[in-house]
């Protein structure tokens, strides 16, 4: 439930803030001849950041909110995005994305303090680049989950938000005087 979410949320907001620093830092320094991704990627890593936290409260407050039990549940997510669903429903989908994530942003750690010389008897930076091309598609296609996860909580709440507004605005019935 909400533990869950939290332990979740600050390891991966933790992991983006380190990355978002080192990569800020590593743009800033004389001696880099800074890519137009390098100089971009702190601000990528914000938006990710922000992303995911916003996604996953709006997600929980959502399931809360309309009473419908833990925010992975089936019924929590019975009338979401298909994609939403889809992503709570196979287990396999949600592991691989969620690991393919917060792997990616380790290994970007680790890719950004390889020494790069081309010493490299144990072949690191060949496991790394590899690795990373089965984490990155992992990782963005969670960014796409999260932004239907977003949307599709927002017209949740929206609409129960819309009925409680509506039901409040329904004329109260006259009580009759009883003598």
């Amino acid at each position: 439930g909400v533990l869950d979410m939290v332990t979740d949320r600050c390891a991966t907001l933790g992991l983006l803030q380190v990355l978002t620093a080192e990569y800020y830092h590593k743009s800033q320094e004389p001696t880099t001849e800074a890519s137009l991704l390098l100089k971009i990627l702190p601000l990528l890593l914000v938006g990710l950041a922000l992303l995911d936290i916003a996604s996953h409260w709006c997600q929980m407050y959502a399931s809360l909110a309309c009473s419908a039990g833990h925010h992975k549940s089936a019924k929590a997510n019975q009338n979401r995005n298909l994609l939403v669903q889809w992503y709570y429903g196979y287990y396999w989908f949600f592991a691989y994305l969620c690991v393919g994530a917060e792997l990616t942003y380790l290994l970007l750690y680790v890719q950004l303090h390889m020494d790069n010389d081309s010493n490299d008897e144990f072949h690191l930076t060949s496991y790394v680049t590899g690795a990373l091309a089965i984490c990155v598609p992992a990782c963005a296609a969670k960014q796409v989950v999260n932004v239907a996860q977003l949307t599709s909580a927002c017209h949740a709440i929206a609409q129960r938000d819309a009925q409680v507004w509506n039901a409040s605005q329904q004329p109260k019935p006259l009580q009759s005087k009883q003598e």
